[in-house]
C-alpha cells in the first residue's frame, strides 16, 4: 500500500472497505451512443481498466499509475445496437479502440465474399462479410466478477461469454476470464 508491503489484515485494518483502494464494479453508461452499455470497472490501486461487457468483453480504457496505455476512438464505447455489420466498412463507425478490440470469430480483415461451406449447414457457396466480422459488437453474457484472496494476495477477476450464432450456421463461443 503506497509502495509499502502490507498483509491482508493490515490492509483491511487501514481501510473502511476494500473499495476505497481497489475492486470490480459493474456500471451502466448513461448518455449518448454509450447509453445502456455495461462496463466492469477494475481497479487494483495502480492498474485501472474498463471491460466493455456489451462489446465482446473487450478491455477499453486502461491506465497504469494514472498514465493511459490504451488508445480510445472518437466513437467511444458505442452500444452494439448501433453496429452496422451488414455494410462493408460499418465496423469503423462503432470501433471503440481500447487496450484490445476483438475481431473475427468467423472473419478477420477487409470486407468481401468468402466460402461459407464451413459456416453454414445449408447450401450456400459464399457469405458476405464486413470489416473484421461480427463479434466486436456482440454483447457478452456476464458469468461473474469479484475478488479472490489467496493469503495476502488479492486477485480481481471477471468472466464473460460471447456467443456468435446463426440458425443453420455457425455456433461460435468466446469465453474470457480477465484477472488483475
Amino acid at each position: 500500500m503506497w509502495g509499502q508491503p502490507v498483509t491482508r489484515r493490515g490492509l483491511l485494518q487501514r481501510l473502511g472497505a476494500l473499495e476505497q483502494l481497489a475492486g470490480v464494479r459493474l456500471v451502466t453508461m448513461g448518455d449518448g451512443r454509450e447509453r445502456g452499455v455495461r462496463v466492469l470497472e477494475v481497479r487494483t490501486g495502480r492498474l485501472s481498466f474498463d471491460i466493455l461487457v456489451d462489446r465482446a468483453f473487450d478491455v477499453w480504457r486502461c491506465d497504469l499509475g494514472g498514465m493511459p496505455v490504451a488508445w480510445l476512438s472518437p466513437a467511444g464505447a458505442t452500444g452494439p445496437w448501433y453496429g452496422e455489420q451488414d455494410t462493408d466498412w460499418g465496423w469503423l463507425r462503432t470501433f471503440q479502440g481500447g487496450l484490445f478490440a476483438t475481431c473475427g470469430l468467423d472473419h478477420t480483415g477487409g470486407p468481401g465474399q468468402d466460402a461459407a461451406d464451413q459456416v453454414f449447414a445449408i447450401e450456400t457457396p459464399t457469405e458476405h462479410f464486413g470489416l473484421h466480422g461480427r463479434v466486436g459488437v456482440t454483447p457478452a453474457r456476464l458469468v461473474g466478477y469479484g475478488e479472490r484472496w489467496d493469503g495476502d494476495r488479492c486477485t480481481f477477476w471477471a468472466e464473460g461469454e460471447v456467443r456468435q450464432t446463426y440458425f443453420y450456421g455457425e455456433r461460435l463461443v468466446l469465453r474470457r476470464r480477465i484477472e488483475a
